[in-house]
């Protein structure tokens, strides 16, 4: 049987029976094959809430539930030999689904004995592809984006290595996408159901009896693949979304415990849970989302190890075995920004701003969250989050210098406004050009 263990309504989908190419379990590796991917989103209305794990710079105004399909031919045949769908994630971009749809597809076919594949590839996620894979793989790339954006770096890496595995892998770009790839792709984002269960020809791959036989092989893929990039928001994100999935987790250590590796902290979660719960009633306006103006540039060296230990507690809460811990542990993980980032009286880069820093993860690892969600109220970044600070902010705005009424300010005026908020920002040298 080839593909792997899928779940929910996410069926999988393997070679068809009885065809002459398949022996013994194998497709004739002499043959070209054409690999047919797609992608659907199905996008979030507007105004949908995120989850805490989902950071709000993330995928954008686009994202949705994302599924990806893909299809194997005979080359210049209309008949199917592997057919394959999965849910990639809730939140997701269409670029992102069809870079799961290549990756699941093109090792489906390499587990069936295909040598020789052409994948084709549709939309904008399908010309992001074949720009990023460059003219070695994808012939008919108008250019080669040598440095890809973080999300996608995991794929193309992921994408290259098959290519040293198969006699011959092209990608190409299609215009038209291929009617059941976008068919299975719609199943896999959820607005289409499977006909049935088991459909006629398919074989049901064995669960191996791993933690995360509950989630959707696809998902796993996508999820790895995407925090292979490193940047903090994706990694963060491929934690969350794996901690709210499955309640199979392997135990973790407690944030609280003073045992080998682990962190000695307090904590005050009914705090956190107090915030949460104002997050999901639709009736209060607080969103955990919005909860900060602006932050720090970057963390001063002199407080990574703080800092490090309390991105610790947030880890370990997001991977622990009770489901509403893991919540609690992403709502945190999003509070980070206003309870210890906020601006100090100098730059980053200073010491002062590295002893300040190091005091609030001090307060945190303290279990004083309250204290410091008080004391950063300054810092709220929309009514919504703490309305009397935004009434305060919005009087000193109006009676601010940079706002006095009086004649327009000359160019050499602003100039001089910039270089005092980037010397502010601790941003010497920009300052001084």
């Amino acid at each position: 049987a080839y593909g792997f263990q899928r779940s929910g309504v996410v069926r999988q989908m393997h070679p068809v029976l009885g065809e002459p190419e398949i022996e013994d379990g194998l497709l004739d590796g002499c043959s070209r094959f054409v690999l047919e991917v797609a992608s659907h989103v199905f996008q979030h209305p507007e105004g949908t809430r995120r989850p805490p794990h989902v950071a709000p710079s993330l995928f954008g105004s686009q994202a949705g539930r994302g599924g990806a399909g893909w299809v194997l031919r005979r080359a210049g045949s209309s008949d199917e030999l592997l057919r394959g769908f999965g849910r990639v994630s809730d939140w997701t971009t269409g670029s992102l689904c069809e870079y799961t749809a290549v990756v699941c597809g093109v090792e489906d076919c390499l587990a069936a004995g295909v040598k020789e594949l052409e994948v084709h590839v549709t939309g904008g996620g399908g010309k992001i592809i074949v720009n990023q894979l460059g003219s070695e793989i994808a012939p008919g790339a108008l250019r080669h984006t040598r440095h890809p954006a973080p999300p996608f770096r995991g794929f193309v890496r992921r994408v290259q290595d098959l290519a040293m595995v198969f006699d011959s892998l092209v990608v190409r770009h299609r215009e038209e996408t291929d009617e059941q790839a976008m068919h299975l792709a719609e199943c896999g984002s959820g607005i289409v159901r499977p006909a049935n269960d088991t459909p006629d020809g398919l074989i049901v791959a064995p669960s191996a009896g791993g933690v995360f036989d509950n989630i959707d092989r696809v998902t796993l893929t996508f999820l790895r693949h995407l925090s292979a990039c490193g940047e903090p928001e994706h990694v963060s994100f491929c934690a969350g979304a794996l901690a709210v999935a499955t309640g199979d987790a392997a135990p973790a250590v407690s944030a609280a415990s003073d045992g080998g590796d682990s962190v000695k902290a307090d904590t005050d979660w009914p705090f956190i849970a107090e915030l949460f719960a104002r997050h999901s009633d639709p009736n209060d306006e607080f969103d955990i989302n919005t909860n900060v103006a602006t932050v720090l540039e970057n963390i001063p060296a002199k407080a990574s190890d703080l800092w490090g230990k309390v991105a610790y507690v947030c880890a370990t809460a997001m991977t622990d075995t009770e489901v509403e811990r893991q919540v609690l542990g992403c709502a945190l993980w999003q509070l980070l920004p206003r309870l210890l980032l906020g601006p100090t009286d100098s730059g980053w880069h200073t010491k002062d701003s590295a002893n300040t820093l190091r005091k609030r993860c001090a307060a945190f690892l303290g279990g004083d969250w309250r204290g410091l969600w008080e004391r950063s109220s300054s810092f709220a970044s929309h009514p919504r989050a703490q309305p009397a600070a935004a009434a305060t902010r919005a009087a000193a705005d109006a009676g601010s210098t940079q706002h006095d009424i009086g004649p327009p300010r000359d160019a050499d005026h602003r100039r001089r406004d910039a270089a005092v908020r980037l010397v502010q920002r601790g941003r010497i040298r920009p300052a001084m050009q």
